[in-house]
């Protein structure tokens, strides 16, 4: 199964008329899990060899459904939705059999430890959940929740304002961000799975949360988020991000965390994110912690990072990223911050209205070529940069300022080759 070919597996993921099963009318997803998911009948797949796309049941949903307990997807289960998805208030959140219970996650779809699942279509929001702090079962929602499952898909959806927060256990006391534990969209362990063509948008944290392996991330947007558009986390490796649009996010349009590596940003599209349009450093590491390596981050499009008119530089990026009054900002509002900051702000350290298309730093052995820097800044300006190539990126600026000799017993290793981009000696004076 490790080696078998994705084009293969998308191929093999349309079932057989025969395995279908249908709910329409809309309703609760409790009356769709007791009267059809726990209803399928087991698969029991060959032992060796192709897995048969006659294998997969199929769910399809028609109507307005509200999520008041998980869907948890077994193997071989493919979930259609023709229609709208809300996760229900003051009932929706985390059980023992759901994936999350780390960080308490509430989700309304919930796949754990499977493989071959594909979730598709539909509009999922959590833009009215909550949950009560007394209950102390549940800390953020989710809309999608993969975790230790591979050879899965997520595709041609919308998911906006979930990541919220509600207290819970795991959240109690003094956590300066208690929504980092969530997203639009989480992916945890596993391997081999297909994010295409979705639209991610309006989250309290993330569009979509990723530490896993050989993820492929095709097509859609992500987009107003209040931390990242897509954030693989640490450890996350071998993943390819190709022809994504990710605006307008409170952080990165794309972050690569620490002790990340062998990743691939190809042909994507980023402008006016509140730090990076793409950052293949974690730039709060400090050094306690291995730094991404060998990301690779070619033909991309990397501005411009002007801002609309009108968007005063506290409310970056316009329209705000933020609900005007949700749950989750609660906690700022108790420390006198306005929920349009929540826990990311505005970090342009230049000019105003002009961030940075690539943050380098902070990585070792970055490949970074033919991006369009869109009038935007990059390069490696604030050091801890080992072993890049930075060659043949234009129409912008580009800082190599302190890449030399920058860490104790080690001396950067930084080419850069840029003839179409200005170089400048430090951010301010580019």
């Amino acid at each position: 199964m490790s080696r078998m070919p994705l084009v293969l597996l998308l191929a093999q993921i349309v079932p057989s008329s025969a395995n279908e099963y249908r709910h329409t009318g809309g309703g609760l997803t409790s009356v769709v899990m007791a009267s059809i998911i726990s209803m399928l009948p087991p698969v029991t797949p060959p032992k060796a060899g192709v897995r048969p796309g006659s294998l997969m049941h199929t769910v399809r949903l028609c109507g307005a459904y509200q999520a008041d307990v998980p869907l948890v997807l077994p193997s071989y289960t493919r979930l259609i939705l023709n229609g709208t998805m809300d996760a229900l208030p003051y009932k929706l959140g985390w059980t023992a059999a759901s994936a999350g219970a780390a960080n308490q996650t509430a989700s309304m779809v919930s796949v754990k430890g499977a493989q071959m699942v594909s979730v598709e279509g539909g509009s999922w929001s959590c833009a009215k959940w909550n949950a009560s702090e007394a209950e102390g079962n549940c800390t953020t929602v989710t809309a999608i929740f993969f975790e230790l499952t591979s050879f899965s898909f997520i595709r041609n959806l919308k998911v906006t304002g979930c990541g919220s927060w509600a207290g819970g256990n795991v959240s109690v006391g003094s956590d300066p961000r208690p929504t980092y534990s969530s997203g639009n969209i989480r992916i945890h362990g596993g391997q081999s799975n297909v994010v295409q063509n979705v639209e991610s948008a309006h989250s309290d944290n993330r569009g979509l949360w990723a530490q896993t392996n050989k993820l492929v991330v095709t097509g859609g947007s992500f987009h107003h988020n209040n931390a990242d558009g897509i954030d693989l986390d640490s450890s996350s490796s071998h993943n390819t991000i190709h022809n994504v649009t990710a605006y307008m996010n409170g952080r990165m349009g794309i972050f690569m965390e620490f002790n990340s590596g062998y990743n691939t940003i190809v042909d994507c599209n980023m402008a006016g994110n509140h730090f990076a349009g793409i950052s293949p450093g974690s730039q709060d590491m400090g050094g306690w912690t291995p730094p991404p390596q060998y990301t690779v981050l070619i033909g991309n499009v990397l501005g411009p990072s002007t801002y609309p008119a009108g968007c005063p530089q506290s409310q970056r990026p316009c329209p705000s990223f933020c609900p005007t009054v949700p749950p989750s900002c609660r906690y700022f509002h108790s420390k006198g911050l306005p929920c349009g900051t929540c826990h990311y702000t505005d970090a342009a350290s230049g000019p105003s209205g002009f961030t940075r298309g690539m943050a380098v730093e902070g990585s070792i052995g970055t490949i970074a070529v033919l991006n369009d820097l869109g009038g935007s800044f990059g390069g490696a300006g604030s050091g801890r940069t080992f072993e890049a190539l930075v060659a043949l990126n234009y129409n912008g600026a580009i800082d190599n300022t302190g890449v030399l000799f920058d860490a104790p017993n080690k001396t950067s290793s930084v080419f850069s080759f840029n003839p179409d981009a200005k170089l400048c000696h430090t951010f301010h004076r580019c």
